[in-house]
Order: C-alpha cells, then structure tokens, then sequence
C-alpha cells in the first residue's frame, strides 16, 4: 500500500479534522493539569486561546451546534442551574457588585462551551470519550507515581503529619492534591473493569494505584472516605458482588484507622475538630435562615465569607449548604437534580451494550466522588476549569455527549450530507 494511501487511511475523515483538534485540545488541557507549572490562569488562557476562541468563531454561532444539546435532559437542568446563577446573582447584586455579574456570565459561557465541544466531537468522533478518560487515568498514573516516588525520597516513607503538597499549577496544598488525583484513580478502575483485554486491565489497574499515591500521600481523609465510596458504586455498576464484599470489610478497617490516627494535630476524635466544624455548620445554617429561598447569590464561598462577616474565612465544608446559602433553595435543588438525574442515567443504562458503556461507566464512579466529597468540603463548581472540573462538570458533559449521541443513532436525521453544517 503506498505510503500516502496509508496516511490517508489514517487521517481522520476532513470533515472531522476540526472536531479532532478541539477533542484534542479539551483532552491535552485536563491532562496538563497533571504537569502544569507556573499559574493556573496562565494555563487555562492558552486553552481558552486553543480550544474556545476558534469554537466560538467557528463553530457557537450556528444553530446546528446548540440544537442536538436541547434534547438532552442533564443539559437542560445545567441551563436552568445557569439561568439561576445569573438571576440570584442579580437579585442579590448588593453583595457582589457588577464584579459578581461578570463573574457568573463568564463561568456560565465557559461551562457552556464545554459542554457544546464534548458533545460536537462525541457526534463525529464516537470513542471521543473513551479517549478521554484514558488519557487522564494515563496521565494521573504517570505524574502520581513520580510525585510519590519523589515524596517517599524526600521524607524517607510515608510519615503521619508529613503531608503532600506539590508545586504545580493546579495543586498546591494538599487537599488540592487530594482533589485533583481522586478523578484519575476512580477512572483508571473503572476501565479497568470495563475492558475485555487483559493487557488494558493490567495498564488502567497500574494507572489506578498509581494515582491513588498522592492521594494516600496527601493525608486528605475525606478524599480517602469519598473514593471508598466511589469504587465500591463502580464495583456495584458493573456487578461484581464478590469484590464488593471484600470492599466493604477493607472500607470498615479503613474507616477505623483513618479515624483513629493523628495526621499532624488533625485528629478528627478530638473534641476541637468536632467543635470547629459545628461552628462552622451553625453560622451557615444562621445565614442560610436569613435569606433560605434567593440566598446570598451564586459568588464563590470566600466572597461570601468577605461579604457576610468581613473576614476571609474557610468555606462552609460542605458543597450543599454552601449551594442553599448562595444560591438560596433553587440553587440546591437544582444542584441535587442534576447529579441525582445524571447518576440515575449512566446506573440505568449499566446493562446495555453500548459503545462508551466504559465511559458511562466512569461518569457513575466521578459523579459519586463528587457528591460524597461534597458532604465535608465545599467543592463549587461555578469557577474557572480546575480539578473540581474533572469530578463534575467533566463527568456531566460526556453524560450530556452520550444522551446527545444516543438520540441521534436513534432517530438518525435526513439530509445530513446535505448540509452544510454537519462538514465542522
């Protein structure tokens, strides 16, 4: 075969050549926050640059590109979450000032842009999300276990109070570490389960311990609690009670260690641990009192800190409360909607044949991730991409993707080739 009928056969089809480079771009972003250096900012202004200035010249003024999305459930209840944010904002503008206006139009369009590019490339290029997964449970299984190997050299072993904080752009202390290695690990064991190839289980179950090191390292408890939980749904998805059994006895040996050992004067059994988190819970609950149906307005949780009791105080450490203060009782029904709704999906669809069941399979374990972690850190999603990203709005985007998908193949439409707008 001549070398350029090769490569043609390799290239994808030229009318897909623009959902490659943005598919490639989406995926090369989430999986530099592994290896990025310098500031956050600095790495989310060159995706912006790569991936949604020439989505939005090319691809956000067409109708084509919004209408698939309008079928899709999750990404309605996403819209109506948006539409929320914007209108509390607004009602409660004393808060935040225009400062908070711009702030919520700005995440709104960035949330939104993912979801159309997810969706563009999964629509012409079907094992887009499995490639994406893939390459993140690589990349956090290759960085996890470099910053581990480099940890237990620098402190001669894992050593209780000698916790991991690394010097890259989205991971700084070690909740942040904790945060952005979770999604990785939980990935990496749920293809692990779902591929059929030996070869692939060996790679994804390394990758999975791998990721797992900056985890452990990090000595962020909560994160150990939340993926206990994720990897005993992923086990629960794919039906594998045995395994899970054997999870469940770990997890309560777990539990009882994690509880009685002492990371570094942070022992949760310690009546001032106690007594501080149910400070922290009762002034929330006394804001949330005050206004429980607008809320403050959707700012972040520090913002509101400044704003309520003029200090820059610690979160509310815990994602629902902070939703129900800000964004008043709409905002968290809303939010309880979406990864109540998105879960049910990909769990309703455990027993079907599909070509991105792996990837169905992953967005269960994340969303449970999410919500668990949730339940003692405020993980607020309506920021700029980070590593919160990679366990909710990632995870809602390629379940919006497979909806989006699933319809079309279903409902196949006509004149497809006729039009103009299906060729990007």
């Amino acid at each position: 075969m001549p070398t350029t009928t090769r490569l043609r056969a390799w290239l994808p089809p030229s009318n897909h050549i623009l959902s490659v480079y943005l598919a490639g771009i989406v995926t090369l972003f989430y999986a530099s926050m592994y290896f990025a250096t310098g500031s956050s900012p600095g790495v989310r202004n060159v995706y912006y640059a790569l991936a949604v200035a020439p989505f939005i010249f090319l691809l956000a003024w067409r109708p084509s590109t919004w209408t698939p999305l309008a079928s899709s459930p999750i990404f309605l209840l996403v819209c109506a979450l948006i539409a929320w944010t914007a209108l509390s904002t607004l009602l409660t503008l004393h808060n935040g000032g225009t400062e908070a206006i711009w702030d919520a139009i700005r995440y709104s369009l960035i949330i939104l842009t993912f979801f159309a590019i997810v969706t563009h490339a999964s629509t012409r290029l079907p094992r887009f999300p499995y490639w994406f997964f893939s390459l993140i449970s690589i990349s956090g299984g290759i960085a996890g276990l470099y910053f581990s190997l480099s940890h237990i050299q620098s402190t001669d072993g894992f050593q209780l109070g000698s916790r991991l904080s690394l010097d890259i752009a989205f991971a700084g202390n070690p909740n942040r570490v904790a945060t952005l290695f979770a999604p990785p690990s939980i990935i990496a064991f749920a293809l692990a389960l779902s591929s059929s190839q030996w070869k692939s289980r060996v790679i994804f179950f390394s990758c999975f311990l791998a990721a797992l090191g900056p985890v452990v390292f990090s000595q962020a408890r909560t994160i150990w609690i939340a993926i206990f939980f994720a990897l005993a749904a992923i086990l629960f998805w794919h039906q594998k009670k045995k395994a899970l059994i054997a999870l469940a006895l770990f997890i309560i040996v777990a539990l009882g260690a994690i509880f009685n050992i002492d990371t570094g004067g942070r022992d949760l059994t310690e009546s001032r641990n106690i007594e501080a988190r149910a400070d922290i819970y009762k002034s929330t609950w006394d804001d949330i009192t005050q206004a429980p149906l607008l809320g403050y307005g959707m700012l972040a949780p520090q913002d509101i800190e400044r704003t309520l009791r003029d200090r820059d105080s610690s979160h509310a450490h815990n994602t629902y409360l902070s939703f129900w203060r800000q964004g008043g009782a709409p905002g968290l029904l809303l939010l309880i909607a979406i990864l109540g709704y998105a879960s049910w999906y990909a769990w309703k669809r455990r027993d079907l044949q599909s070509e991105n069941a792996d990837a169905l399979s992953c967005i269960f374990g994340l969303l449970v991730l999410y919500a668990i972690t949730s339940l003692a850190y405020t993980r607020w999603p309506l920021a700029s991409p980070s590593a919160v990203w990679l366990m909710f709005w990632v995870p809602l985007g390629m379940a919006v993707a497979h909806q989006v998908v699933t319809k079309k193949t279903a409902n196949p439409p006509r004149g497809d080739h006729n039009d103009p707008h299906k060729q990007l």
